[in-house]
């Protein structure tokens, strides 16, 4: 419901890290870690690489990058809003330079050390998708199942764990989770539980 919703994922600049906040805080509580890392979009704000940000385009072209998030999972999820956010807003151009170094760069030791790391399992985005056509462009696996109602979804390439997180035009708040086969589906109504009492937690 609108009135259950917290006012800073409805839209402005700091919808997105609440939502990225929001996650964190679920995925630490299920593995007892203060830190976890997630891959999530860019917001396509102008930058040295796009000058004039997307309003030019046609179509959607975007670009991924990871994020190392504190998130205590012994303290409310609105505690770590600051110190998200600080992050999300610390990326340099966008996150752009990340695929550009991992996917597109010359080998070099310190490109070919980056590529070696492991990228998070997590793909996070708010507020761009409802989950209903998510597509990366990337090959996508297989259906999975929506713990929101049961309907299938298709789960991109690459990423075990999908949340995708929108407010409607109604203000209510939709959360699709998708996993692959590397979590059981009691692993993923756990985190989908929790990850609901998180985005309750931001409310004021």
């Amino acid at each position: 419901a609108a009135d259950r919703v917290a006012r800073v994922l409805r839209g402005g600049p700091d919808a997105e890290p609440a939502a990225l906040t929001a996650f964190a805080h679920a995925l630490a509580r299920r593995r007892g870690a203060s830190t976890v890392s997630v891959m999530t979009e860019g917001r396509a704000e102008p930058n040295v690489f796009r000058p004039a940000g997307a309003s030019p385009a046609i179509g959607w072209f975007t670009t991924l990058h990871p994020l190392t998030l504190s998130a205590d999972p012994d303290a409310g999820v609105r505690d770590a809003l600051a110190s998200v956010t600080d992050t999300v807003r610390s990326v340099p151009n966008d996150g752009v330079g990340y695929g550009i170094l991992r996917h597109l760069s010359p080998g070099s030791p310190g490109v070919d050390r980056l590529r070696a790391l492991p990228e998070p399992e997590a793909l996070v985005i708010h507020g761009t998708h409802d989950g209903s056509g998510f597509d990366t462009g990337v090959r996508l696996l297989r259906t999975r199942r929506d713990l929101t109602s049961g309907a299938p979804r298709l789960l991109p390439g690459g990423f075990p764990l999908v949340l995708t997180s929108t407010v409607t035009g109604d203000g209510a708040l939709r959360l699709v989770l998708l996993y692959d086969d590397s979590h059981s589906e009691k692993e993923a109504d756990a985190l989908a539980d929790e990850t609901v009492r998180a985005f309750t937690g931001l409310r004021d």
